[in-house]
């Protein structure tokens, strides 16, 4: 059957098979069928196939020509059958909140082996959150090495840390109590908020020190 609708498509329909160059332009090459060998329905019965054997086959041995209404064009998205979907944000929602409920949406309505694909405004927000989360990583780390260096010790650096994730988990309850989301104003406001914490707690593991230098004891 997969055949046989290719078949159809080239002749009928028109497909690419080849292109050539001429006068620095290139052209493709499309077989097709006469316009008069093709104007109706059942001109399809004229049409014949090569079968196992080698002999012709009609195709109305095998197929019924029956008319349906059908779609105009199909659209494909990396060689996948696709469909787009354009809108706009409602008054009072984020991007980033049309985005959560699109992708659960998407989860509950789309049958399985199906995927998704954001484009525009919405492929630049994910892309930009995943960056960020990548800067976040890399800045912990550059701190991390930065801290180790000036305290020359290890166990310090993991001392001013500690603080990080209670600050970020505190933010994100007080992000859930509000009703607001992650989004890239929160996400820029929280990197901040991890900048100030840990400017503190150097602040505070530096002065235990030099109080420890002065022979203070917990």
């Amino acid at each position: 059957m997969d055949a046989i609708a290719s078949t159809l498509q080239t002749l009928l329909g028109g497909r690419r098979v080849s292109t050539f160059t001429l006068n620095n332009k290139q052209y493709y090459v499309l077989v097709q069928l006469r316009g008069d060998a093709r104007a109706t329905p059942a001109d399809i019965t004229d049409l014949y196939l090569r079968g196992r054997d080698g002999g012709l086959i009609s195709l109305d041995a095998v197929v019924n020509v029956r008319e349906g209404i059908g779609p105009r064009q199909l659209n494909h998205f990396d060689r996948v059958r696709s469909a787009t979907l354009t809108a706009a944000l409602a008054p009072g929602f984020t991007l980033g909140e049309a985005l959560d409920s699109l992708h659960a949406l998407a989860r509950e309505v789309l049958p399985p082996g199906s995927s998704t694909a954001l484009a525009g405004e919405s492929r630049e927000l994910e892309e930009s959150g995943t960056a960020l989360y990548f800067a976040f990583l890399l800045a912990l780390t550059v701190v991390f090495m930065v801290l180790a260096s000036q305290f020359e010790s290890l166990l310090h650096p993991f001392t001013v840390l500690l603080a990080v994730p209670l600050a970020v988990t505190g933010a994100l309850v007080t992000l859930f109590l509000a009703g607001s989301t992650l989004n890239l104003y929160s996400q820029i406001g929280m990197i901040l908020l991890i900048g100030l914490v840990t400017k503190n707690s150097i602040l505070l593991v530096e002065y235990t020190n030099q109080l420890k230098e002065k022979g203070w004891t917990p």
